[in-house]
């Protein structure tokens, strides 16, 4: 074929999308997203193309997986290239090397998200590159993975069946490798002696992602298609399998795909080119957050295990609310893996929440999701932190892209002044409004004023360190002064807490404000100590002013558990009262209250030393709680939750 013919060559690589979820796609012509299984997809306002249309089997994509549209490509379309890509994993069309997972093993290439600057960096958005490389070659795949170097199996694992019998031994047995070079014997005789050498071997390829001439992905298609057909005669799925079950063939067909390549490789039967696979992290189609015209807008990092916190904060806030002005309430929450227990959790703390902002005039609440807008962050593996969501408060700029003025609260608070005051708060020229934090101060600083500066270099002044629990911050005059990307770089790089990677970026431009806005309300002997011995006297005597605090912090030492007798827990609970998860509270805050000794149950402890059996105290509780309630079952879910706290 001449260059001429080659260049004007009509490439499809189809990308097998999901039903399930609307991901991003790649402003590429030479990618087709197509949906796997279009035939379940019950959505009316869907245009992409699907493989239920033409010579199709979409209804088996349970158990052949994005075989599915390989299969469609290969009986439906007329390019000259086919080629197969998922949603997820794509060839790499790039020169660069992609960096792998410490830890994930094999060769794959993982970027965060389908971001333009990462589709650039996979070579997947140069139209011109990728069909001049593909028309080089008759067949691209990619990287075949040593499972001693690449995927870090032991030794003892002797080869490619091997492997995978280890790696799934609940849904994969041997008798599927002996059904599968039958039915090889059977209809390929001539590469049945390749299959079993392929099989003794340590060399995987799998994934299904390939572009390659029509010819020749008729000729792969023929023999994958052909095997997997009678294979499916005699491996048995049915509607009482699990999803991991069914998708066997799926799996087979991986192994086909390895073992074509193996052969055609061995007969140096065509011009074949691997390159590196490459895997995002999140590929969900990213749709930025608006911001509520005249609302008050208040931000939570929220955690699970804090939902019922803010539910309590929520209402202290619209408990001291002056007027019916609007507040919206934006939850920063990465949701859990669906069918998990900490999914059900979750679910079932939400919804209570939802439940309580409804019945609330002019309150809105919404969940955000973050993890599209921290980009490079995405690698939890090669960073220093071990929660992503301590990343939040100083990406907050960019994760809420679009608004201006927010105000950031801790989960554990009440509030009893009027939040439009501090909504209202006069920044004086600067980017965020915050107390000092008395703790960081006194404890990490030093005793009597003496501290490392090299510990500190981070900070221009440690005795200027910023409490992160209530801020006024304004988000458009900290994108117009800072690089994200800057940030970002410092995040990867330096070890230090969420609150520190906070008062680096922005030491400059925080506006110390009254204590009042952040008062501790346990003080102990432990904080009193503190506050004489390490805490300079100009913010000691600051704080001790303070006599009606608009904002009480619930924060306390590690050293010292505060008394639930103390007023302040009073006044949490009056206001827990009001709430649907006041007596998920009283169990939860108990258990904190009262340290739990290891290899004791937590409800034996209660029970026996603090709820003595004869005690009011006990009948209380039995009432409030029986045996077996809602309340009883919906405590035993979060048992594990609540220590690990």
């Amino acid at each position: 074929m001449s260059d001429a013919v080659k260049g004007n060559s009509d490439i499809k690589i189809y990308v097998s999308e999901r039903i399930d979820q609307k991901a991003e796609l790649i402003d590429n012509p030479l990618f087709v997203p197509i949906r796997c299984g279009a035939v379940f997809d019950k959505r009316s306002d869907v245009n992409m193309l699907g493989d239920n249309t033409g010579d199709n089997i979409s209804e088996r994509r349970l158990s052949f997986c994005e075989l599915t549209v390989l299969y469609w490509a290969w009986k439906n379309s007329k390019a000259d290239y086919i080629g197969l890509a998922h949603y997820r994993r794509f060839l790499s069309f790039t020169d660069e090397r992609i960096a792998t997972i410490p830890g994930h093993g094999l060769k794959l290439g993982y970027l965060d998200n389908m971001a333009k600057v990462n589709l650039n960096k996979a070579g997947l958005l140069d139209v011109e590159k990728m069909r001049n490389e593909i028309i080089q070659y008759d067949f691209i795949c990619s990287e075949s993975y040593n499972i001693y170097k690449d995927a870090g199996v032991p030794h003892s694992i002797k080869n490619i069946q091997e492997f995978w019998l280890k790696l799934c031994p609940e849904y994969i047995s041997k008798d599927n490798f002996d059904v599968l070079l039958r039915c090889i014997k059977k209809l390929f005789p001539e590469m049945y002696s390749n299959a079993v050498e392929y099989m003794k071997g340590t060399e995987f390829m799998g994934f299904n992602c390939c572009v390659g001439k029509r010819a020749v992905i008729d000729d792969l298609c023929s023999f994958l298609f052909g095997v997997l057909f009678e294979a499916e005669k005699q491996v048995y799925t049915d509607q009482y399998f699990s999803e991991q079950n069914n998708r066997l063939l799926g799996y087979m067909g991986e192994w086909l795909f390895s073992i074509w390549i193996y052969n055609a490789r061995k007969l140096k039967k065509y011009n074949i080119r691997e390159t590196q696979l490459i895997a995002f992290l999140n590929t969900a189609s990213h749709e930025e957050l608006q911001p509520l015209n005249d609302s008050v807008t208040i931000v939570f990092n929220a955690l699970i295990i804090k939902l019922a916190n803010i539910g309590v904060a929520i209402q202290s806030i619209i408990d001291n609310r002056i007027g019916e002005y609007r507040i919206d309430f934006i939850l920063l929450m990465e949701s859990k893996d669906s069918g998990s227990e900490e999914m059900s959790v979750e679910k079932e703390l939400l919804g209570r929440l939802q439940k309580q902002v409804t019945s609330l005039h002019n309150v809105s609440l919404r969940v955000f999701n973050p993890k599209d807008s921290i980009g490079k962050l995405e690698y939890r593996e090669i960073t220093k932190v071990s929660r992503k969501s301590e990343y939040y408060l100083s990406m907050l700029p960019w994760i809420l892209n679009h608004f201006s003025r927010v105000i950031y609260l801790r989960p554990d608070l009440i509030v009893k002044q009027d939040i439009l005051k501090l909504w209202e708060y006069n920044l004086k020229g600067r980017g965020i409004a915050a107390t000092s934090d008395l703790y960081y101060i006194g404890q990490r600083i030093g005793n009597r004023n003496i501290f490392n500066r090299e510990k500190f270099k981070f900070l221009n002044n440690p005795y200027h360190f910023s409490d992160t629990g209530v801020l006024v911050m304004d988000l458009k005059y900290l994108r117009d002064r800072y690089k994200k990307n800057n940030i970002i770089q410092y995040l990867v790089e330096e070890k230090l807490s969420s609150d520190e990677y906070f008062n680096h970026f922005y030491e400059k431009d925080i506006l110390k404000i009254d204590f009042a806005w952040n008062y501790y309300g346990f003080q102990d002997n432990f904080f009193n100590i503190m506050l004489r011995d390490n805490v300079p006297a100009e913010l000691k005597n600051e704080f001790r002013m303070v006599k009606q605090p608009n904002i009480i912090s619930l924060k306390f030492s590690g050293n010292v558990i505060p008394l639930l007798e103390s007023q302040i827990w009073e006044m949490f609970f009056r206001i827990a009262e009001e709430t649907p998860f006041y007596h998920y509270l009283m169990i939860k805050e108990t258990s904190k209250l009262y340290p739990i000794p290891a290899r004791k149950s937590f409800a034996r402890k209660v029970a026996d030393k603090y709820l003595p059996k004869g005690s009011k105290r006990r009948e209380v509780i039995k009432r409030i709680i029986p045996r077996n309630s809602t309340q009883w079952n919906f405590l035993k879910k979060i048992y594990h939750m609540i220590l690990l706290d």
